[in-house]
């Protein structure tokens, strides 16, 4: 019973739509024909307007007739049926465009063509000489072409440009709550960024303010109102003058240099960036929806290395891995990757019981098949790290745990060559007492050439690892 009735609903809801569609081509072929009809009287009155008093409605000059109603009737059916023929109304106008404006001028162009021809080809039978097709005023005819072309494109276009401008008349009177957005790229992307925001498509509140191109050809031109401004040396004056607060990159054939450039210029000025991603990224056009906020990425002067991701499996794949420091920014991020590779088992050792804890909740949302352990515990306790190395027996260790503050440090130095000398020690002896296959030592730049207490103690750290890779 429910899907009976479902599918009578849904047979209802077509035979609705099929009668709708049909009310509005008989709505458009009974305006069609007046525009045929009314075309033919202004062709009248227009070749004959030069003599006065000539001219009486519909399409009589000095008392005899110039054309006849069934001669009209006659000419009307056929433009009618050459418009069925080039599909006038079987387009969506819309967003009819110029393939849909050359299908109605071929339309009417055909349909003149066939007034003339049965205006002459009738006039040889007797009946349809009688009732007007005697085969004269053809300029006439050819005007009033002209008229029903005119009139085809103000019935069919002329509502867009009243809708244009009701549209920018709200948006004039909403810019108050929204972000002036200048938009890089007067492309074909930057067009259709610019229509599709004014069509309310886009998923943020703003309102397209200017445009920017490198392109000399295109400076101080302008796309559906919108002018381009300037170069992309020019932004930040730009972004002032105009009191812009958001930017939108719209070049998806940019170079990454290109990109990483302009990423760059606009952070300067403060405003909310956004971009359309490159066709390297997408392999495909970009849409209003692939627009994304910016990233480390962007600002790259080179393409981004990638990772292989085999190798990376290979040593990791099905591996107990213990992260120290697991907690931190930097030990959480590794977490964080090191569980794409389906170790398995990861253990976080933290002495912050908090963000340990936050990072476990988190990788248990995001991969609900990893077992992930949270110790606390120090480095600084050897025995605490010889409980957690025996009780998991991690195949890898990662340490990363470290104070990492270089003034802090600078400030307590004692600290610092406890926590990070004798705690990578702990680490590096546990290790090597429970039989751990790899230990990655995470170590900084700060160690080459330590200029402060930080970079002194790290150093020492990887010392010590070699060292011990040595008698390993």
């Amino acid at each position: 019973m429910t899907y009976s009735y479902r599918g009578a609903l849904i047979g209802l809801k077509r035979k609705r739509v099929t009668f709708e569609r049909c009310v509005n081509t008989v709505a458009m072929i009974v305006l069609d024909a007046v525009f045929c009809f009314f075309a033919f009287v202004f062709a009248t009155w227009f070749m004959n307007s030069a003599i006065n008093g000539a001219y009486g409605f519909p399409f009589t000059v000095r008392g005899e007739a110039y054309y006849t109603i069934p001669q009209v009737m006659v000419f009307t059916a056929l433009y009618i049926v050459s418009f069925a023929v080039f599909r006038l109304y079987s387009s969506l106008w819309k967003v009819g465009g110029i393939s849909e404006g050359m299908m109605m001028i071929a339309g009417v162009g055909v349909g003149a063509l066939a007034t003339l021809l049965a205006n002459w080809g009738l006039s040889f039978f007797e009946f349809f000489y009688s009732i007007g097709f005697t085969n004269n005023h053809k300029a006439g005819m050819c005007v009033a072409a002209v008229f029903i072309c005119a009139m085809l494109i103000i019935s069919r276009f002329g509502f867009r440009v009243v809708r244009k401008l009701i549209r920018d008349a709200k948006l004039e009177c909403d810019k108050s709550g929204k972000k002036r957005t200048l938009i890089i790229g007067a492309g074909y992307f930057g067009a259709y960024l610019l229509s599709q925001i004014r069509a309310g498509q886009s998923a943020q509140e703003c309102i397209p303010i200017a445009f920017i191109d490198d392109n000399p050809m295109k400076l101080h031109k302008r796309i559906d109102g919108v002018k381009v401004v300037g170069t992309s040396a020019e932004i930040p004056e730009v972004v002032q003058k105009l009191r812009i607060s958001e930017i939108i990159i719209a070049i998806p054939s940019i170079t990454p240099e290109k990109q990483a450039e302009l990423v760059t210029i606009c952070r300067s000025t403060k405003c909310h960036i956004r971009l359309v991603p490159t066709l390297r990224e997408l392999n495909s056009v970009p849409t209003m929806h692939d627009i994304r906020e910016t990233n480390i990425t962007d600002i790259l002067f080179r393409q981004e290395v990638q990772l292989d991701r085999r190798s990376i499996a290979e040593y990791i794949e099905h591996k107990v891995v213990l992260v120290t420091g697991g907690g931190g920014s930097i030990g959480a991020e590794i977490c964080r990757q090191v569980a794409t590779f389906y170790p398995s088992k990861l253990i976080i050792f933290d002495i912050y019981e908090n963000s340990a804890y936050e990072l476990q909740c988190e990788l248990r949302r995001k991969y609900n098949w990893l077992d992930v352990k949270v110790c606390i515990g120090s480095v600084r306790d050897r025995a605490r790290l010889d409980m957690v190395m025996n009780e998991f027996k991690p195949d890898i260790v990662i340490h990363a745990a470290a104070h990492k503050h270089v003034p802090l440090m600078e400030a307590c130095p004692a600290e610092a060559v406890k926590n990070n000398v004798f705690g990578t020690i702990n680490v590096l002896r546990s290790a090597e007492a429970h039989g751990v296959k790899r230990f990655v030592q995470i170590s900084t730049d700060k160690a080459v050439n330590p200029a402060n207490v930080m970079g002194a103690t790290k150093r020492i750290t990887e010392i010590a690892v070699q060292l011990a890779a040595k008698k390993a």
